[in-house]
């Protein structure tokens, strides 16, 4: 059950009593957190620090290079109060990850030609897979069954 305690900096804040703990939803620039604490000070202060990480952020999109050469378009939505940044994949927002700084000097200006691209290059490699299973069913049919029941 959730109690209405204020409204601070435009943003609600509530008393959960069953996880015993004051919430809120922090929200800037499209991005929602759902923060909990314990003290209504310390809920406060988040909701400050998030606000200051965040007032002048401009949120962007990169080009990231996940496993083995696997070119991915991610989406960077704010900067954590602990520096990290949340990001998602482009097409998948539900999934947030977060970054923290030293990492994100691993990843690459999106660039809209690249992604273009290398969709044209997965695509070769997609035609290129289905020619080859398609000869490898073929040479499956060459195959004569073994009999060895004996009759």
């Amino acid at each position: 059950m959730k109690i209405h305690i204020e409204v601070y900096r435009n943003h609600t804040i509530e008393y959960d009593y069953d996880a015993d703990k004051f919430v809120c939803d922090i929200e800037l620039n499209d991005e929602v957190r759902n923060t909990k604490r314990g003290s209504l000070k310390n809920l406060r202060k988040e909701i400050d620090l998030f606000i200051k990480e965040n007032s002048g952020f401009v949120p962007f999109d990169y080009i990231a290079c996940k496993y083995s050469n696997e070119y991915v378009v991610m989406h960077c939505a704010a900067i954590r109060t602990d520096g990290k940044f949340v990001v998602y994949k482009k097409e998948n927002a539900h999934y947030k990850e977060h970054i923290p700084r030293e990492k994100m000097k691993e990843v690459f200006v999106y660039d809209p030609d690249f992604v273009k691209n290398m969709e044209e290059a997965d695509q070769t490699l997609e035609k290129a897979r289905d020619t080859w299973r398609a000869y490898r069913e073929n040479l499956k049919k060459q195959l004569v069954p073994l009999d060895v029941t004996g009759k």
